[in-house]
């Protein structure tokens, strides 16, 4: 059963990565810290803008809002999916 499960995990975890590969070139860099920018993210989650903005409302995703510009950590990201995957 656990190996099923985490045979169905690989796809997902392989698609993510991919879409972060896919956005590498233009990410923001800080300190060691990945950051993206709410398009970056609607891409990579594959969601609207609107849905992006009713996760920021509930705290679902941290973000940092700097000179009229969202940006959102890699890791946060990567934790919440970690967080939220069911079995």
């Amino acid at each position: 059963m656990l190996l099923e499960n985490m045979q169905k995990l690989i796809p997902l975890l392989e698609e993510v990565n991919e879409k972060i590969i896919d956005i590498n070139l233009n990410r923001i860099s800080i300190d060691g810290e990945k950051w993206l920018t709410s398009d970056q993210v609607c891409k990579l989650l594959d969601i609207s803008p609107r849905t992006l903005m009713k996760y920021r409302n509930n705290h679902t995703i941290p973000f940092t809002f700097i000179q009229g510009k969202m940006l959102y950590k890699e890791t946060d990201l990567r934790d919440l999916l970690h967080k939220n995957y069911h079995k």
